[in-house]
């Protein structure tokens, strides 16, 4: 599998920045992990959250052994950067709080882990074809039908989210191993982002020249 990966990360309307992001690929070049972080804008230290969380990812990616698979890689980036995240706080003093959306691109696989609302979206080369399920109140709402899909961006309870990296629970990730046959293209990005752009226009921008 050959990879074309592009990131950016802007502030948006807020005065500091709480995403982080990173892209590892391995030296032989055949496979690769990205993973994006949005520290909570709710509580002191999101943005010492997020940057924990790409520094755990980026060691567990350096230190990895042959025989780790793709889940256990992502559970380790999840458990480890828990613990760093909520080590830092009581270091600090602070609460820090972040999401998490990893996707590991290796051989003929593709297989995600997140934790809160960021996501892993799925395109092919003309449609979206699915996305992951945030760990939030929101997406409970719609699973039961009360809300739409479409309301979920401007829901009030669209932020709060039950499982998260840092505090005292250690999160349980949700963890996807995607059909590359229907869909070789990905997304993933925190709310900031899926909040804004819909599917339809996403997938414009992957279908860009630029």
């Amino acid at each position: 599998m050959s990879f074309n990966v592009h990131h950016i990360t802007h502030p948006g309307q807020r005065d500091e920045n709480q995403d982080r992001c990173a892209v590892l690929k391995s030296s032989r070049g055949d496979s690769c992990l990205i993973v994006v972080a949005d520290g909570m804008g709710g509580h002191t230290g999101g943005s010492l959250a997020a940057e924990t969380v790409v520094k755990v990812a980026e060691d567990c990616w350096a230190n990895r052994t042959d025989d780790e698979d793709a889940e256990a890689l992502l559970r380790r980036i999840t458990r480890l950067s828990h613990r760093a995240v909520h080590q830092a706080g009581q270091q600090q003093g602070l609460d820090p709080h972040s999401t998490l959306a990893a996707l590991l691109l290796e051989g003929d696989r593709a297989v995600s882990a997140h934790v809160g609302d960021s996501r892993i979206i799925q395109f092919s080369d003309t449609r979206h074809v699915e996305r992951t399920l945030d760990q939030s109140v929101a997406q409970l709402l719609v699973l039961e039908g009360s809300i739409s899909e479409e309301e979920m961006a401007t829901h009030p309870d669209q932020n709060v989210v039950y499982a998260q990296i840092g505090g005292e629970r250690l999160p349980e990730p949700k963890v996807k191993e995607w059909d590359l046959d229907a869909g070789r293209n990905f997304v993933v990005c925190s709310d900031g982002f899926w909040e804004i752009f819909r599917p339809d226009e996403m997938l414009a921008l992957l279908s860009a020249p630029d």
